[in-house]
C-alpha cells in the first residue's frame, strides 16, 4: 500500500529528507546462512534485498510512484547533498540521515514508521550501518551482470567427479555440513526413470538395473530414458504450463479450440533434442522464418495460446492490448524471469524497467493479424491445416490422379484443333457485335497514377503507386441498352510479378468499390448494381463487396492466387438496362482504398452489351423465420415446422414463430443466427428471371442445411461446420418470371449462421471475356484472347473435355473432403502494415500516449542495429551467447524439475524482489555450460542426473530439518510428491492400462458430471462435458483435453494450474481431498483393480509373491516382512467381508470401463483391489525420494 499521508514529507531539510529516505527500510536480507554479521557487506547480497522489499515501492525505479523526489536504487541520487545533508554518507553512518532515523528513539522520527509494522531488526540496522562505513558501495542487481564461467572449485573429495558437485560441496563445507552417501540403486533407478520419463521404472527394468555390474550401468540407464519417446511427453509438460497451453479459448464461452499440433510439436521437439535457442526462435517468430516450414509455423502458435474471448459487447482495442500484455508478461517469465508486467500502468517498482520501455517491448507482439474477437469458433485465423501421414499420403495418390487427367485435357491433337476453329468461327458469326470495348474519353486518378493506352482497349497504370487511389473512367457509347458491363484486370510484363495488380510482392490488387454514374452535364444519376461476379476470388475477399456500398478499408475483391498471376475479370450487372442520351456520359470510379496499401490495378479494359441474355436475375431481401427447436439436429433438419409447407408470408407457425425482414443481409459475406442447439432457421426470397436460364449460387451454412426451389428439394446435406463462402455450389434451374427459395439451416450446437452468392448468373452461351474475345475478327484478337478461348473450348464445350474437367472436379472434391477432415491449428502472422503501440496511460486501452516502437529494456544488452525490430529480431536476441538472463533463467527452471526448487527459488523473479540464488557460482556454471554445449537441453539433463548431488540419499537428521528444511544446501538428493500427471500416469503405467501413443486429438478422460455445465454457458459447445471411450481412457495426462475454466479436477486437486496464464512453478499444497480423490476416483479405482488382476495372474496360489510383485512394481523395492504381513492381514479381512457380501464385490469390480476378468475368484479379487489401492495410496507411491 501507499505510504500514509502523514508519513510523506518535503525535503526541504535534514529530517524531511530522512521522512522521504526511511519510510521504507525494514526487514528482509539475511547475509548469511547464520547470523552473524559478515565481515565485507554485499550490496546485492546483502542490503538491495532490505532496500527492494521495504523502500523500492516508493523511492524506487517507478517516477510516478516516487515520494519526495528520493530515489534510493541509483546511488548517486542516495548520496545527493540536500541542504547540507544526504541520505546516505559513505564512510560516516552518524552524518548519514537514513542512519539517524532508523535508530531513532522517539517513534515519531523512527522509520519505517510504526503503522507500516515492518520495523528493522537489529541485525538489518548492523548491515546498513556496516554498508555505510565501508563506502556504500552499490552493485549491478546479479542477474543483469554478464555470465562469467567461474572456477571450478578444487574439492579435496575423490568422489565428487562433476562440476555440479564440486560447487555443492565447496558450499556444504563453507557450511561445515557433508553430502549424504549415494542413494541405493533401486531407489536411484525410481527418481530418475520419473523425473526422465514421468513414470516409474517396471519390475523387469529393476532386476535388469540391479543385475547390471557394468561400471557404465548408471548412464546406459539414463542414455536409455533420454532416448525415449516418453521424455518429451514427460518434459513437455513443464514447457506447456509455462506456454499456457489449452484446448478452450478460456474466456466467455471458453468454447473449444483446436491447437494440439503445437502441443504435439513440443514434445517431439524435446523428443528430437531441438537447441533451445532455435526451440525459442521457431515459437516466438516460426512464421517470420524464410520459407518457414509447417513445423516452424505449427511452432509460432506459441504466441496464440493465450486466453480470448467472444463475448458480446467486448471492445476490440481493449482485448487486442490484453492479448499483447500477456504475450509480453508470458515471454518474459519464461525466457526473462522478469516480471515485466508490472510496468504496464507505471514504472516498475522494485526494477529498472520503465513503463515506457514495457510498451517498446509490446510493440514486438503488437503487429499480429488475428482478430481480437475469437468468433467462438475452434481456429480462429490465422490458421493452417496439419494432416497426418495418411491424409498426406491420401491427397498426395489423388494429386497423381488428377495430373494425369490434366495431362490428358491438355493435348493438342489436330482432330482437337480442327474442332475448335470450327466452333470459334460458329460463335464468331453469332455473336458479332454483341460486346463492346468502351474506349475512354478521360480516365484519370485522384493521387497520381498515369496511363498508358495499349491499343487493344486496354490501359497501363504507371507513374505514382500511391497507398489509396480512385481511377475515373469516363466514356460514350452508342450502345442503346446496357445490360451488363465487365471489367478486366490483365496481366502485363511491366507489373510485379506480371500483375494483374501493382502491389510489389505478389502483383495483386484490392478493388474495394465500384461506383457508375450516367452524366449529363451538371445532372448525375447514379446507377444501382445488383450483381457482381468475378471468374475468380482471393478467399475473404469476394466480389459482391465491391457493390455493397461500404468504402470502408476492410474489405474489396483481391485475386491474389498461389500458382501465380492471371488476367481477371468481374461483371457487373445493373438493376435495369443503362441506357445513355446523345450528350449523355457514362463514369467509372473504381476505389482502392483498402488498408493494404498500393493495392490498385495494373492494367485494366471495360467492356459493354445490351444483350437482353446478359440481364440479371433480382433477388427479393430474405425473410427469416425461426428458430424452431428439434429433438436432435437430424430431426430438426427433417422436420416441417411449418414454413417448407405453408406458402403464405403472413403465417404465424408453432412457438409464435413469424416471417421477418432481413434486408440488411449482404450476400457473399456470413450472417449469424440466434445460438440454439438442434434447431432450424428459414430464410426465403423470390428469385426474378428475365430469361429461362441456369444460375451457380455458392451457400455456406453452419450446420446441415437443406434448399428448396419451387417445392422440390434441390440440396439435403447434414454437415458440421462453421459458415464461410461457397462451401457448397449447386445450379438453380429458374422459370422465366418469380421463382421461390427456401433455404433451412439447421445448428447442431454453438455459433449458428449462412452465406448466399450468386457466382453465375447468364443465359448466355459463355462468359462476357470469352463472349467479347469471340466477337472479335480473329485477327484482331491478342495472344491472351486466343489462350482464353482454346481453354475455355478445352475445359466446356469439348465433350472430352468436359468428361475429364467433371473427373478433375470429381477429385478435388475427394481433396477437399479429406483436407476438410484435416485438423487445424493456430499460428503467428504479421501485418503487412505494422500496427502502432503507444504507451497506455494507467494501462488503459483507451488512453494512449506517446508511441513507442519495438525495442527492449536499458538494462539489458542493446537490441542489435542491424536486426529486423520484429519477433524474429526479438527472439535472435534473447538466444544471443552474451544475453545475461536467458541460458541463467532457464537452467534455474530446469533444475527446479529435479530438486523441486530452483537454485533461485522465484523461478519466476530474477529481478530485485525474486531470492538470491542459493549457489550463484554454480548457476554461472551451469549457464555458461549450457550455451557452450550449442543450448544442448538433455545434455543439460544428463549432466545433472549423473552428479552425486542428485543422487543422494534423502534421510536427514532432525537438525538437518530445522537448520535447511527447504534443502537449500542440496546437502541431501530431491524428496517432494509426485505432480499430478505423474500420478495419474503412475497408476496407469502399473496397472496395465495406459495407451502409449504419440501425439493426436487431446481426450476427455474420466470427470465426475455436471463440472463444465456448472461454470459455462449452456450455448458453449464445452458446456456438456462427453467422456470418451476406449483407448482414449488410458492416454498420458499430457493428452488430456484441458478447459480452462473447469480443468481437470483430478489435475487440479494436485495443484495443476487451469493455463489462463503462464505458470513455471507450480505450488503443492496438501488437502484431504487429494486422499479422497486416490481412493475413490474412478480412474484410480480402476487402476488398483487392473493391478489386482496383474499380481493374481502371475501366480494365483501364492498370496506372497502377488503382493511383492504389486509392492515393488508401483515402490520400485521390495517390501519388508512387516509390511507384508499388514498387506496379508488386510487382504485376508477384506477377502472375508467380500465372500459374505458378494454383491459389494462385483459393485468393486464393475468400476471403470475396462473388461472384469470373470476366471478370478470374485472375492480374490475384490478384496486384491483393496489392497493394491491401498499401496497406490502411500505417501512413498506418490512422492518422489
Amino acid at each position: 500500500m501507499d505510504h500514509p499521508e502523514a508519513c510523506v514529507m518535503q525535503l526541504t531539510g535534514p529530517r524531511a529528507l530522512l521522512n522521504a529516505t526511511f519510510l521504507l527500510l525494514s526487514a528482509g536480507a539475511v547475509p548469511a546462512m547464520g547470523q552473524e554479521l559478515p565481515d565485507t557487506i554485499e550490496f546485492n547480497r546483502d542490503v538491495r534485498p532490505i532496500l527492494s522489499d521495504k523502500c523500492y515501492r516508493c523511492h524506487g525505479p517507478d517516477s510516478a510512484a516516487r515520494k519526495a523526489s528520493l530515489r534510493l536504487d541509483v546511488r548517486d541520487m542516495a548520496i545527493m547533498q540536500h541542504d547540507g545533508a544526504a541520505a546516505i554518507v559513505p564512510g560516516d553512518p552518524e552524518a548519514s540521515l537514513v542512519y539517524q532515523r532508523i535508530t531513532a528513539e522517539d517513534p515519531a522520527d523512527r522509520m519505517p514508521p510504526e503503522q507500516l509494522h515492518k520495523p528493522l531488526t537489529d541485525l538489518e540496522i548492523r548491515i546498513i550501518r556496516r554498508w555505510i562505513e565501508q563506502g556504500a558501495d552499490y552493485e549491478v542487481h546479479w542477474s543483469f551482470l554478464p555470465i562469467e564461467v567461474p572456477g571450478i572449485p578444487g574439492v579435496e573429495q575423490g568422489e565428487w567427479n562433476n562440476p555440479i558437485d564440486a560447487f555443492v560441496n565447496e558450499k556444504l563445507k563453507s557450511g561445515n555440513r557433508k553430502p549424504r552417501a549415494r542413494a541405493d540403486r533401486q531407489t536411484l533407478l525410481r527418481r530418475v526413470t520419473f523425473d526422465l520419463s514421468g513414470l516409474p521404472p517396471t519390475v523387469e527394468e529393476t532386476d535388469a538395473f540391479l543385475a547390471d555390474d557394468r561400471e557404465d550401468a548408471w548412464n546406459r540407464v539414463i542414455d536409455r530414458l533420454l532416448a525415449s519417446p516418453r521424455y518429451g511427453e514427460h518434459k513437455g509438460r513443464y514447457w506447456l504450463d509455462a506456454a499456457r497451453f489449452a484446448d478452450t479459448h478460456g474466456l466467455h464461452l471458453d468454447n473449444e479450440r483446436t491447437m494440439w499440433a503445437y502441443r504435439d510439436w513440443v514434445i517431439q521437439a524435446l523428443n528430437d533434442n531441438m537447441p533451445f535457442d532455435q526451440f525459442t526462435v521457431e515459437q516466438l517468430a516460426g512464421d517470420l522464418l524464410e520459407d518457414a516450414s509447417t513445423d516452424q509455423l505449427i511452432a509460432s502458435g506459441f504466441n496464440r495460446c493465450n486466453i480470448t474471448t467472444s463475448e458480446g459487447g467486448a471492445i476490440n482495442e481493449e482485448y487486442l492490448l490484453k492479448y499483447a500484455v500477456d504475450r509480453v508478461e508470458t515471454t518474459s517469465t519464461i525466457w526473462l524471469g522478469l516480471t515485466t508486467g508490472c510496468a504496464a500502468c507505471h514504472d516498475h517498482k522494485y526494477d529498472p524497467i520503465s513503463q515506457k520501455e514495457f510498451y517498446e517491448l509490446l510493440a514486438f507482439f503488437n503487429n499480429t493479424t488475428e482478430a481480437a474477437m475469437d468468433g467462438n469458433i475452434q481456429g480462429p485465423p490465422p490458421v493452417i491445416r496439419v494432416p497426418t501421414t495418411e491424409q498426406e499420403e491420401e491427397i498426395q495418390r489423388i494429386r497423381q490422379v488428377i495430373e494425369s487427367l490434366d495431362s490428358e485435357l491438355e493435348q493438342q491433337s489436330e482432330s482437337f484443333v480442327l474442332a475448335r476453329n470450327a466452333w470459334a468461327e460458329q460463335r464468331n458469326a453469332a455473336l458479332e457485335g454483341r460486346w463492346s470495348v468502351l474506349e475512354p474519353t478521360s480516365l484519370v486518378s485522384s493521387n497520381g497514377t498515369t496511363f498508358t493506352d495499349l491499343g487493344d482497349g486496354s490501359h497501363l497504370a504507371g507513374g505514382e503507386n500511391p497507398d489509396k487511389e480512385v481511377y475515373e473512367f469516363t466514356t460514350r457509347t452508342d450502345l442503346d441498352r446496357i445490360t451488363a458491363m465487365q471489367l478486366e484486370a490483365l496481366t502485363h510484363e511491366s507489373l510485379p510479378r506480371n500483375g494483374p495488380g501493382r502491389w510489389k510482392d505478389n502483383g495483386n490488387f484490392v478493388l474495394t468499390e465500384i461506383e457508375i454514374e450516367t452524366v449529363d452535364g451538371e445532372a448525375v444519376e447514379p446507377v444501382r448494381l445488383v450483381r457482381a461476379i468475378a471468374d475468380y476470388e482471393q478467399p475473404n475477399y469476394p466480389s459482391t463487396r465491391t457493390i455493397d456500398g461500404d468504402f470502408g478499408d476492410s474489405n474489396g475483391w483481391a485475386v491474389a492466387y498461389p500458382d501465380g498471376s492471371e488476367s481477371r475479370s468481374i461483371s457487373l450487372v445493373p438493376e435495369s438496362p443503362i441506357s445513355l442520351e446523345a450528350d449523355e456520359e457514362l463514369l467509372v470510379r473504381l476505389h482502392f482504398q483498402s488498408r493494404f496499401p498500393m493495392h490498385s490495378i495494373g492494367r485494366l479494359r471495360i467492356t459493354a452489351t445490351s444483350d437482353p441474355a446478359a440481364a440479371a436475375v433480382s433477388l427479393s431481401p430474405w425473410m427469416y423465420c425461426g428458430p424452431f427447436r428439434g429433438s436432435s439436429s437430424e430431426s430438426a433438419l427433417d422436420t416441417d415446422f411449418g414454413p417448407e409447407s405453408i406458402d403464405d408470408p403472413e403465417a404465424v407457425f408453432q412457438q409464435d414463430r413469424k416471417w421477418v425482414s432481413r434486408s440488411a443481409d449482404i450476400d457473399g459475406i456470413a450472417h449469424p443466427f440466434t445460438q440454439e442447439p438442434d434447431s432450424a432457421h428459414y430464410l426465403r426470397r423470390t428469385i426474378h428471371s428475365p430469361t429461362a436460364r441456369t444460375i451457380t449460387v455458392g451457400l455456406g451454412s453452419d450446420d446441415a442445411l437443406k434448399v428448396v426451389l419451387n417445392d422440390q428439394v434441390v440440396l439435403r446435406k447434414h454437415v458440421a461446420r462453421g459458415a464461410a463462402p461457397n462451401q457448397d455450389t449447386i445450379d438453380l434451374d429458374l422459370v422465366e418470371g418469380d421463382n421461390e427459395l427456401l433455404f433451412k439451416i439447421v445448428n447442431i450446437s454453438g455459433a449458428s449462421g449462412y452465406v448466399f452468392s450468386v457466382i453465375e448468373d447468364s443465359s448466355m452461351n459463355e462468359p462476357a471475356n470469352i463472349a467479347l474475345a469471340l466477337s472479335q475478327d480473329p485477327t484482331d484478337r491478342t495472344v491472351e484472347q486466343d489462350r482464353s478461348i482454346q481453354e475455355y473450348y478445352r475445359r466446356q464445350v469439348w465433350p472430352r473435355g468436359r468428361e475429364l474437367v467433371s473427373r478433375i472436379d470429381e477429385e478435388n472434391a475427394r481433396i477437399e473432403s479429406v483436407e476438410n477432415s484435416v485438423p487445424t491449428t493456430l499460428v503467428s502472422q504479421e501485418n503487412m502494415q505494422r500496427r502502432k503501440t503507444h504507451v497506455m496511460m494507467r494501462g488503459q486501452y483507451d488512453q494512449p500516449g506517446e508511441e513507442v516502437n519495438p525495442d527492449t529494456p536499458k538494462v539489458l544488452p542493446g537490441f542489435p542495429a542491424e536486426a529486423p525490430r520484429n519477433r524474429l529480431g526479438f527472439a535472435n536476441w534473447l538466444t544471443d551467447p552474451d544475453h545475461p538472463l536467458v541460458a541463467r533463467v532457464t537452467v534455474n527452471r530446469i533444475w527446479q524439475e529435479y530438486f523441486g526448487t530452483g537454485l533461485v527459488a522465484t523461478t519466476e523473479d530474477f529481478g530485485s524482489q525474486g531470492e538470491l540464488p542459493s549457489h550463484p557460482e554454480l548457476l554461472d556454471w551451469l549457464a555458461a555450460w549450457f550455451i557452450q554445449s550449442g543450448w544442448d537441453l538433455k545434455a543439460l539433463h544428463r549432466l545433472i542426473v549423473i552428479s552425486d548431488t542428485y543422487c543422494q540419499e534423502v534421510q536427514r537428521s532432525e537438525q538437518e530439518q530445522m537448520d535447511d528444511p527447504g534443502n537449500r544446501m542440496l546437502s541431501r538428493g530431491p524428496r517432494f510428491r509426485l505432480d499430478a500427471e505423474m500420478i495419474r500416469d503412475m497408476n496407469l503405467h502399473v496397472s496395465g492400462l495406459l495407451v502409449e501413443k504419440l501425439g493426436g486429438p487431446s481426450v476427455k478422460p474420466y470427470q465426475p458430471d455436471g463440472l463444465w455445465f456448472a461454470v459455462g454457458y449452456t450455448r458453449s459447445n464445452t458446456a456438456r462435458f462427453t467422456r470418451d471411450d476406449g483407448d482414449d481412457l488410458y492416454r498420458r495426462s499430457v493428452y488430456t483435453f484441458w478447459k480452462r475454466t473447469s480443468p481437470p479436477p483430478s489435475m487440479t486437486t494436485f495443484d495443476a494450474p487451469s493455463r489462463e496464464s503462464c505458470t513455471v512453478r507450480r505450488e503443492r499444497t496438501n488437502t484431504p481431498l487429494a486422499a479422497l480423490l486416490l481412493m475413490n476416483d474412478e480412474q484410480f479405482v480402476e487402476s488398483a483393480r487392473n493391478l489386482a488382476r496383474r499380481a493374481i495372474i502371475r501366480n494365483p496360489e501364492d498370496l506372497e509373491e502377488q503382493l511383492t510383485w504389486a509392492f515393488r512394481a508401483v515402490l520400485t523395492r521390495h517390501p519388508t516382512r512387516s509390511e507384508l504381513d499388514l498387506l496379508g492381514q488386510l487382504y485376508d479381512e477384506q477377502r472375508r467381508d467380500y465372500i459374505e457380501d458378494p454383491d459389494s464385490a462385483m459393485q468393486l469390480l464393475s468400476v471403470g470401463e475396462s473388461p472384469r476378468d470373470i476366471g478370478i475368484d470374485q472375492s480374490q479379487y475384490a478384496a486384491m483391489t483393496i489392497v493394491m489401492n491401498l499401496i497406490l495410496n502411500l505417501d512413498e507411491a506418490i512422492t518422489k525420494g
